[in-house]
């Protein structure tokens, strides 16, 4: 009988191997946000369908950096991630520059608006990186023109482990796998970049500017700074998130 215990296991062998095989990867995107950062830049985090709430779990939150900005989260996002055309303009409501890091997130990497986000980065000159399932995009064609996988469009790529078709647990006597894991290793490796980043930040010798939780004492003051600083680039940062 499939378990809970079974899904327990699985994820925990899914973020084994993210350790194990993706802190280069981690480590040197880190880098580069860091330096983006120390330069004034800030991150910008983009995910359709359910690969936006790794973008979610970064964007204005306590012990995170409050310079993330996430594109694109409104449910209505998902309807279009197989339309060309989209990125381009979506992203002309943002203020992307030249230097800063673009993360996109997409577990099969082949729909149209993943990759033409990835694409848009490039030509923007920005630092593109893609979170997705090597296992599952390596095995299935682009739905882009280009034919070309989010994978095979970005400056670095760190996989998260997860297998085809996402789901991992097979059920006896049903045909469908359960247990999806997508979603727990795109929020631990978004999560594990702003950690490596606020620590190379901080070896550098600079302030990093985590956010701390609103419901602590102090919380309120200590964000405050952050709406001055970000808050013409990231408007969420003046909505009293």
């Amino acid at each position: 009988m499939v378990s809970a215990k079974a899904f327990f296991q699985e994820a925990l062998s899914c973020l084994t191997e993210i350790e194990r095989q993706e802190m280069d990867k981690i480590g040197r995107v880190a880098e580069v946000t860091a330096q983006s950062i120390l330069d004034d830049g800030i991150v910008h985090v983009f995910g359709s369908g359910h690969s936006s709430m790794p973008a979610r779990e970064i964007h204005i939150r306590a012990g995170s950096l409050s310079n993330v900005e996430a594109i694109g989260l409104d449910r209505i996002i998902g309807k279009f991630e197989r339309i060309e055309g989209i990125a381009q303009v979506l992203l002309g409501s943002y203020d992307l520059r030249a230097g800063e890091v673009l993360i996109v997130i997409s577990n099969s990497g082949i729909n149209a608006l993943p990759i033409e986000m990835a694409m848009e980065g490039n030509r923007l000159g920005l630092f593109t990186v893609a979170v997705t399932s090597m296992q599952h995009s390596s095995q299935v064609k682009s739905r882009h023109s280009s034919a070309k996988r989010l994978f095979e469009v970005t400056d670095e790529v760190i996989d998260t482990h997860v297998p085809y078709g996402d789901a991992s647990l097979d059920v006896a006597g049903f045909p469908f796998k359960v247990g999806p894991l997508s979603t727990l290793a795109g929020v631990a490796i978004t999560n594990a970049i702003v950690v490596e980043t606020v620590g190379q930040i901080v070896a550098r010798g600079g302030t990093p500017p985590v956010r701390i939780s609103r419901n602590m004492p102090g919380g309120d003051e200590h964000n405050e700074q952050f709406k001055l600083m970000y808050g013409s680039r990231i408007r969420d940062l003046l909505g009293g998130i």
